[in-house]
């Protein structure tokens, strides 16, 4: 048996994995009958990459890096401020 690759969405929550299994169970209702070529056959690789394609056309799916933070928006944190003097580990 074929085994498709694995595929996640590492901000998708609960979301994607639903969404996801509700384009197979769309597809398969509408295709699985015909099983001429890759697709229809249901090849997992095949059907990632379809699936993938599918992808672009759902923007709430999408996540996009931040801007590049500028000198204005670091904090800068010291040690200290991570650990204060009464946790700090000593070697005494």
């Amino acid at each position: 048996m074929d085994q498709s690759p694995a595929l996640f969405h590492h901000w998708g929550g609960t979301t994607f994995p639903k969404f996801a299994f509700q384009w197979f169970k769309d597809v398969k209702a509408k295709y699985a009958k015909h099983g001429g070529d890759p697709f229809t056959r249901m090849e997992p690789r095949n059907l990632m990459v379809q699936f993938i394609a599918h992808l672009r056309n759902h923007e709430e799916l999408r996540y996009y890096w931040p801007k590049t933070p500028s000198a204005n928006d670091l904090e800068i944190v010291t040690d200290d401020q991570l650990m204060p003097s009464s946790k700090k580990i000593t070697n005494e």
